[in-house]
C-alpha cells in the first residue's frame, strides 16, 4: 500500500496544498480556502493520507524563496505515475527551464519528438499536477503571448512577474 503524505502551509498566493506518494512529490496545488477543507478534501481522495510536513521541508523553504523571487532550483523527486508517456516526457523537459527563461509550446513540442505538436504539448501541461515545481508556467505561445495557464486565481503573469520576466521571450 502507497503512503500519502500531505501538508498545507500558507502562502502569499493562498495556502499551498502539498501531496507526496511514497516520498515523491505527487501534487502541488493552491487554494484560498481553510486549512480544514483542503484535508478534508485530500483524506477523501487518498483514505489513509497523513498530515506530515516533514517530508515537504525543502520544497517548503524552496517556495517561500521562489516567493520572494530568488531563484530557486526544484530539483525534489516527484511522481507522475498515472500520466502518458508523452506528457511525462513534456513535463521533464518543462522541468529544465531555468528561472527567469521562457520556452515555446512549439519548442517544447520539437524538443519531446513531437514537431507541430505545440497543442497536443499545451493538453499535457493542463494535466500538471505540481506546477511552480514543474514551471508550466514559462511556457509561451510562439507569437510571444502567454497561453493558458489555470491554478485557482495564480496567474500565469504573476509568477512570470516573481520571476523578473516582463516580456516573455520565443
Amino acid at each position: 500500500m502507497e503512503a500519502i503524505d500531505f501538508a498545507i502551509f500558507p502562502s502569499s498566493l493562498g495556502n499551498i496544498l502539498l501531496v507526496a506518494r511514497d516520498g515523491k512529490i505527487a501534487e502541488l496545488s493552491v487554494a484560498r480556502v481553510g486549512e480544514e477543507f483542503l484535508a478534508k478534501r485530500i483524506r477523501q481522495r487518498h483514505p489513509g493520507a497523513k498530515r506530515n510536513e516533514l517530508p515537504f521541508t525543502h520544497v517548503r523553504t524552496k517556495l517561500d524563496r521562489y516567493l520572494r523571487r530568488q531563484p530557486v532550483e526544484f530539483d525534489e523527486a516527484i511522481d507522475l505515475t498515472g500520466l502518458t508517456p508523452f506528457t511525462r516526457r513534456v513535463l521533464e523537459e518543462v522541468r529544465k527551464i531555468p528561472f527567469g527563461q521562457t520556452r515555446s509550446y512549439g519548442w517544447i513540442a520539437e524538443k519531446t519528438g513531437c514537431p507541430g505538436g505545440g497543442r497536443a504539448v499545451g493538453r499535457a501541461l493542463a494535466t500538471n499536477p505540481v506546477p511552480i515545481i514543474v514551471p508550466c508556467h514559462r511556457v509561451i505561445r510562439g507569437d510571444g503571448t502567454l497561453g493558458g495557464f489555470s491554478m485557482d486565481g495564480v496567474s500565469k503573469s504573476y509568477l512570470l512577474g516573481l520571476e523578473g520576466i516582463v516580456k516573455a521571450e520565443r
